[in-house]
């Protein structure tokens, strides 16, 4: 998909200039560099917009706060969650607002078992954590089925306490 958009970059900053018959390169040999290196500079975003992201979750002392890369944080009070569900077999929905690139999926989502709720997890987790609360759906996932399993654990654990 990448490779495409550069191609199509190209085509469009540089195809269009080497179509001319009367093309003068040494004229337009700054312009050529400079749409180079923007098309590169384009491509190098692209990237990192739909290749990068990390999904942070922080047990703290009576809270637990979720954060992922360009999404808003969430801090969920222990006291304020009525249930947590291990699930391996959701449908995550769509996405309304958020992120879900190759590596992660966050932000407010909608399926049809949850209505609106909010979404923290990598894009091929296997498995997901169900928090609900008093006034909100949160769904988190580890990077790894473990982590999830663990998030799953350790959370359980506090609630119990």
């Amino acid at each position: 998909m990448i490779a495409s958009i550069m191609i199509g970059l190209v085509v469009i900053l540089v195809g269009s200039e080497m179509a001319r018959v009367s093309y003068r390169f040494n004229q337009n040999k700054r312009s050529l560099v400079v749409r180079i290196v923007l098309s590169l500079a384009m491509g190098g975003f692209i990237y990192c917009i739909m290749f990068s992201g990390n999904i942070h979750i922080e047990f703290q002392k009576s809270s637990l706060a979720l954060s992922g890369s360009f999404v808003s944080s969430s801090l969920i009070d222990y006291q304020d969650i009525i249930q947590i569900e291990y699930r391996e077999d959701l449908k995550i929905g769509k996405k309304k607002n958020g992120i879900n690139n190759a590596k992660i999926e966050a932000g407010r989502y909608h399926n049809d078992e949850f209505g609106n709720y909010r979404l923290y997890s990598y894009t091929n987790s296997l498995s997901y954590v169900v928090i609900e609360t008093e006034n909100d759906l949160f769904v988190v996932s580890g990077s790894t089925k473990q982590q999830t399993r663990d998030i799953y654990r350790k959370l359980n654990a506090l609630q119990n306490k």
